[in-house]
This record gives structure tokens, sequence and C-alpha cells, in this order.
């Protein structure tokens, strides 16, 4: 089921002052179990998306405030010592308060200011049908096992339902606020989780107020769908450079192959892995009729990602730079999640995206009984 991210707020511009004035924000934070002298940070993200701090502060009695400016919403984290997870808010103009408890800070309540009640709201609308989906999941499963195929069927065609409410509850909302920050946040969860055609994502990025363009989300976003649309279907590959095992240096342009699979994966994504022998199959049975691999790892780890191409005989060309996500090529590409694929003519026209598997094996199959 899809993951609920931390991006949400509703159309802002009528928020009251309570307490606060021009476009001072007030963090007002009671959270149960914490110890005194517990430090918390409050952080948010740049335009590289790394975290920055942007104030600390201290629990007292199981209570800390931050103040701060801010001319726009913009989704902040709270970090607190001694407490698993992060508690996102929205900084935005006014008084926000904040309850919850040491070991469930996904249970957090936000209320205080329009933007942060938008986000309540959705993330409990969230949580009402995530409930109602594991119920289900249940029932299909007792269904299963008492071979009750009646009943199997109908918890089957519930979760189905249930699946397609999930994945379009965000484009619901922003259809219904275009106006809305909130709707801005879930967008870059929509681009994040590439649930919706570049199309799609074009026409409501464009809904977007001028005022928020300036966002650091609506700037991710904006950076997304160009990068979208220089790796979609029918264009050539961004070209680049990288290192290699060896640290000679990698181009694809200089890559040669009637057909390469440009191939996003890293040793610690267990997909990749389960993949690794399925391109291993496809590779050995065409790489002598011109079809090559170009693998490129988001390793963090040099010596991992060295010993996965040797346990998983990968025996074709790599590069990284072992930067994690933050890699500029998988920046380039948009690599939101691995495994992630581009299939390549040998002009580097991407010709097809995402195959795995049997899918694979046809396509390249197919490409070399045409050419």
């Amino acid at each position: 089921m899809k993951q609920f991210f931390f991006i949400f707020s509703i159309a802002l511009l009528t928020t009251a002052c309570s307490g606060t004035s021009g476009n001072e924000y007030k963090i007002d934070a009671s959270i149960e179990g914490i110890d005194n002298g517990s430090t918390v940070i409050l952080r948010k993200l740049d335009q590289e998306n790394q975290p920055v701090d942007v104030d600390s502060t201290t629990v007292n009695d199981g209570k800390f405030i931050f103040k701060g400016i801010s001319e726009l919403p913009e989704i902040h984290f709270m970090y607190i010592e001694g407490a698993p997870g992060v508690i996102p808010v929205i900084a935005e103009k006014g008084t926000i308060k904040i309850t919850s408890y040491k070991d469930s800070l996904y249970a957090t309540h936000r209320s205080g200011t329009v933007t942060n009640e938008a986000f309540q709201a959705f993330i409990e609308e969230s949580n009402e049908i995530a409930e109602v989906y594991n119920k289900t999941r249940n029932e299909i499963s007792i269904a299963a096992n008492a071979r009750d195929t009646v009943a199997f069927s109908m918890a089957r065609d519930k979760m189905i339902s249930l699946e397609k409410e999930i994945d379009n509850l965000e484009y619901k909302h922003i259809l219904l606020n275009p106006s809305s920050y909130l709707s801005v946040l879930l967008l870059e969860g929509i681009v994040q989780a590439q649930s919706q055609p570049t199309d799609v994502i074009e026409d409501l990025y464009n809904k977007i107020p001028s005022k928020f363009k300036n966002t650091s989300t609506a700037k991710n976003i904006a950076k997304a769908i160009e990068a979208n649309a220089a790796t979609s279907i029918g264009v050539i590959a961004p070209d680049f450079t990288a290192p290699s095992p060896s640290k000679e240096e990698v181009t694809l342009s200089k890559v040669e192959g009637k057909l390469i699979l440009l191939d996003f994966w890293a040793a610690w994504c267990r997909p990749c892995r389960e993949e690794n022998p399925n391109i291993v199959a496809v590779y050995e049975k065409y790489k002598d009729k011109g079809f090559n691999v170009v693998g490129f790892s988001l390793d963090r780890n040099e010596a991992d990602w060295k010993k996965a191409i040797v346990d998983d005989k990968l025996d074709w060309i790599h590069a990284s730079n072992i930067q994690f996500w933050n890699d500029p090529v998988a920046r380039m590409y948009n690599i939101t999640a691995i495994p992630k694929s581009f299939l390549l003519d040998e002009n580097k026209r991407i010709i097809a995206t995402d195959l795995r598997g049997a899918q694979l094996e046809a396509a390249v199959r197919d490409f070399f009984e045409k050419n």
C-alpha cells in the first residue's frame, strides 16, 4: 500500500494571528513522556533536499516553543531527543498547537492555523482508509484459510477499490483545492511516488498559485518535471560521466551497444538484488548480439558496491559517485526509487523504462528479432 508522506497543507491566506504579528509563527508543543532538558531541533529541507537546522530548544515539563518568521507556509520537521520518529509541521503565520506522546509521534495532533488543521484532517482521512484497508487484508487472509471463495472475492474487490481510493487521495485533494499550499506538498508526494503521468503532474503544477512557486517545495516539483521531460520515452538519454569501480571514467554517450540497459540500483536495495539474476540471464543470452548494460549505483559505501558486483556476477559496465540519493546523475534522471531502468537504442534514445523479469527479456528478444 502506498505510503503517505509528510507533505500536506491547505489554502492559507486567512490564518488568524493568535498571539503573533506580521509573518511570525509560534509552535507551542506539549509532548508527554519527554525528559526535562531533552534537546529539540527544528529542521527544514534546502534546495538540494538536504536537512538544515532552523532552531533548537530544550524541553521543560514536557513543553517547548519555537518562534520564527515565515512569509509563506513551509514544511518543517521536529526531532526530539530520546523520541523515535519525527514530527512534521507547517511553519506559517499564527500559533500552531502540537500535542503528542514520546513513543507515538506518528499520532501527533496539530491545530491553530488553517494549513496545519488541513494537514491534520488529511492525515486522519488517510489513517481511516488505511485502517479499513488493513482490516480488509485480514479478512482476505481469513477467507483464504477458510477456503470461503465468496467472502474472499468480496474482500478482494473491496481491497481493489480501497487501493484506488488510496492512490487518488492526494490527486483528489489537489483538484478540489488547487490554490492550497497543502496541494503543493501533496503534489510533491505524487512526483516522488511517480503515481501520476507526467502530463497530469505538469497540469497540476501549472495550477499552483504564483505566490507558491518560490517555495522550496514548488521548486523541487519544477526540477522533477524538467527531469521527467528529459528522460521520457523518445528522447536522447541525458549524458553523464562518472567513475567506475576502478576509477576510470564512464561516459554514457561512449558506451557501445545496439541496445543498452541503464540500470539504477544499489547493494542495499533488496528488490534490485532480486532482479539482478534476471538481468544477468538476459545479458548472457544477448550480449553477443549487441546488448549491453550500464549499472549505476546509488550506494553510499564503495566496498558494499564492489562486493555486490562480484557476488551477483554483474559482468558489465558500472559507475557511481557513491553519493546515495544525492548523486548528481540520479538527480539528473529524477531517481526517487530503485530499481529504475531505461532501455536505450544505439543512439542512446530511450525506448522503454522499468522493464523487469520476463518483460525485459521479451523486449530485448523482440528488438533483436527486428534488428
